[in-house]
């Protein structure tokens, strides 16, 4: 994207909330071993924890579940109070928000 409009690529951030290990391993081990590569790539890693709400969902054939439901919660905070700080540092000219 940055060499089609000749623009140089300072940094590249992701945000991400994270699997408690006890309750969801291999969503845990997956993540933590795609942003433990990112990292190495260069990709600055934030992370937080998932939380686990109850919630009531109706199934196909009318009844109800009482099931655990993983939310990111503070993430997308996370990135608005990291996007208006860095523009008062005037640490970037142009930046660029995917979700």
């Amino acid at each position: 994207m940055c060499r089609t409009k000749g623009c140089g690529l300072a940094q590249v951030r992701f945000y991400t909330g994270l699997a408690d290990s006890s309750r969801d391993p291999f969503w845990y081990n997956f993540w933590t071993a795609k942003l433990a590569v990112m990292g190495r790539q260069g990709v600055k890693v934030f992370t937080r924890s998932v939380r686990y709400r109850r919630r009531i969902v109706r199934l196909p054939d009318g009844t109800e579940q009482d099931i655990p439901v993983a939310e990111e919660k503070g993430i997308d905070v996370r990135i608005s109070l990291d996007v208006i700080l860095m523009a008062l540092r005037n640490e970037y000219d142009v930046g660029v928000i995917f979700s």
